[in-house]
């Protein structure tokens, strides 16, 4: 059992943590949640890699990280995170956050819906994050960048973003991403 000035200390070492990914690159979720895992990747805060950081309380699956449980939390329409997926290699974990951010703010911007869910989890060597909402449908990858951005991310791992939107019947945004 941890003790409390053990959480103290784990918490004050995950906020130096942020602050410090945050002065290489000022920039914004989900930008700075990469710069997390490179900074992690590379064992340049302290030394200290993905093993060491985790064990200080700074995690990085999508379970551990509580930035996607705060972008639920904050979403504006009602949503709801489903899933377990395990320990996932750095980049794929990124491309997860983005993809669900991205898809948050869109139904937020764009779907007029009174719900959300996200559901990941591990099938056949791969990590596949659905995003779906209930609102007015007619999302189009060809229009605006965001969808499009998603895909070149996505792509550039290897895997496949599906976006299902048909008018009236809501929005559903799928990556599959490859855990090699």
């Amino acid at each position: 059992m941890k003790s409390r000035s053990h959480d103290r200390a784990a918490s004050a070492d995950a906020i130096e943590f942020v602050r410090f990914c945050y002065r290489r690159r000022r920039v914004g979720w989900p930008e700075l949640y990469d710069e997390m895992c490179a900074v992690a990747g590379r064992g340049l805060f302290r030394g200290w890699g993905s093993d060491e950081l985790s064990a200080e309380g700074i995690g990085f699956s999508l379970f551990e990280m509580p930035a996607l449980a705060v972008l639920v939390e904050r979403s504006p329409v009602p949503a709801a995170l489903s899933g377990r997926v395990d320990r996932l290699p750095a980049p794929v974990e990124a491309a997860f956050f983005f993809v669900c951010s991205e898809a948050l703010a869109n139904v937020a911007k764009h779907a007029a819906a009174s719900s959300v869910s996200i559901a990941v989890r591990e099938q056949r060597g791969r990590v596949v994050v659905a995003v779906a909402d209930n609102g007015v449908g007619g999302a189009d990858v060809s229009r605006g960048s965001g969808l499009r951005g998603l895909t070149d991310r996505v792509v550039a791992l290897g895997g496949t973003l599906l976006v299902e939107s048909t008018l009236g019947m809501g929005t559903r945004v799928v990556a599959e991403i490859p855990l090699t």
